[in-house]
């Protein structure tokens, strides 16, 4: 239309009259510190609890964790770096029998921010050493039975987890620790919303979620943005003596 606008075969565009509707925000939903403490004192028996850990402090998209390799991890530096993401694709038989099967791919990260290194504390450090540590067991006691994929996360025959098998345990375990229905994806947002209540600036938090812009992070947590604002008014009443009776006009 603003092609044929220029070209004066019309005299206005039609389409700029048109009100587009507002996008409806979804609502985030995610754990209570206390909730997910909760959760995870539940699970600490599972091999899953390595995972969702390192989720919970982290904030990755469920692809960006399963696909970790442990050459991503540096325990001199406490860190990991996110260079590839994992994603369930659908594909046709190849025997053109119109079967559509699924399988899991590997794939660069879906943003450059995406591809990101994140600082992990000691006590994670520690425990992706042990993981390791039991992997490399493993490889010696199982020999060719074991594939030493290179995964930090992997199923009993050493491949990477699949996505799947992560969202269904994620679903049984919040069941049996009587917590409400969530989805894996909400363990990242109880990572932005910790550090939003906690005071780290968006900036920040947008570079950790790996969030291409800031205006993304910003529409996503609105809403936590709002109650942290609140919480920040709150801290300034709590700190001060203020008297409703006082006198106004003398």
């Amino acid at each position: 239309m603003d092609q044929a606008l220029k070209n004066n075969m019309i005299t206005q565009n039609p389409c700029h009259a048109v009100v587009l509707p507002k996008k409806e925000k979804r609502e985030i939903l995610f754990f209570t510190p206390e909730e997910a403490n909760k959760f995870l004192d539940s699970i600490k028996q599972s091999k899953y609890y390595p995972l969702y850990s390192l989720e919970l402090v982290t904030g990755l998209r469920l692809g960006e964790i399963i696909a970790l390799r442990w050459e991503n991890v540096d325990f001199d530096k406490s860190t990991i770096s996110i260079k590839q993401t994992a994603a369930i694709v659908r594909k046709k038989d190849q025997n053109n029998s119109g079967v559509i099967h699924s399988e899991v791919i590997l794939q660069t990260p879906k943003t450059k921010k995406s591809t990101r290194t994140l600082y992990i504390e000691e006590v994670i450090v520690n425990m992706l050493r042990k993981l390791r540590k039991e992997q490399l067991q493993r490889v010696m006691e199982c020999g060719d039975q074991y594939n030493n994929s290179g995964f930090v996360f992997t199923n009993d025959y050493g491949n990477m987890i699949h996505p799947r098998s992560v969202q269904d345990h994620f679903k049984r375990a919040i069941k049996k620790a009587g917590l409400h229905n969530l989805h894996f994806h909400c363990l990242r947002h109880t990572a932005a919303s910790i550090m939003l209540y906690n005071g780290v600036d968006i900036k920040t938090v947008q570079e950790i979620l790996g969030h291409e812009d800031i205006q993304t992070t910003l529409d996503i947590y609105t809403h936590v943005l709002d109650e942290a604002k609140r919480e920040g008014q709150r801290a300034i009443y709590n700190s001060l003596v203020i008297k409703e009776e006082s006198v106004y006009y003398a």
